[in-house]
């Protein structure tokens, strides 16, 4: 469980500055709320279990984030799942789920937001090579099979990156958007 909280705040903390990350359980499971948190226990469980799922499924593919899977040039970052809540992101409203999460202030004349592709029968994003399905990544599936309007992007060139590429991915569960941000690095 400790690489897992260590890789979820590293990337939180590296797109977000003051990044405050809710300590979800006894297990303290890093997620964000940026708005506010879910008014439900299940909910809170489930967002700590797409924290815990991404990371292991991640790691069983010997990669550091599951969104950017194996393209990433460093695994040192995972993957860290947030709330939303209610609100307009679906597909098409990338600018509202980017300030939504805090990250207004980091995008520039240079930054691109670049819609991905996902597998239908993952979820996931198509770039992700799965040369078979780990118990990790059937587990990570069977939570994002209860989200509806998936959809995923990542952000390239924003400020003070370094290289940086965040990527997120989400959809609707209930009455609320849940999903996960994710670091890759590209040089």
């Amino acid at each position: 469980m400790g690489s897992i909280v260590t890789a979820a705040s590293d990337t939180a903390s590296a797109l977000r500055e003051n990044v405050h990350l809710s300590q979800l359980n006894q297990d303290k499971v890093p997620v964000l709320y940026p708005r506010g948190t879910p008014s439900g226990k299940a909910e809170e469980e489930y967002i700590a279990s797409l924290t815990i799922q991404a990371n292991a499924a991640a790691k069983s593919l010997a990669c550091g984030s599951i969104l950017a899977g194996q393209s990433s040039e460093a695994d040192e970052y995972g993957d860290v799942a947030f709330w939303l809540g209610e609100g307009d992101y679906g597909v098409g409203h990338e600018s509202q789920v980017l300030e939504a999460l805090r990250l207004e202030g980091q995008l520039n004349a240079e930054t691109k937001v670049i819609h991905m592709d996902l597998s239908s029968e993952t979820q996931l994003p198509s770039t992700l090579r799965l040369p078979s399905l780990t118990e990790e990544t059937k587990a990570l599936i069977e939570l994002l099979s209860q989200l509806r309007d998936v959809h995923c992007f990542r952000i390239e060139n924003m400020s003070g990156s370094n290289g940086l590429v965040a990527y997120v991915l989400l959809g609707q569960r209930g009455h609320g958007w849940v999903g996960l941000l994710g670091i890759g690095v590209w040089t």
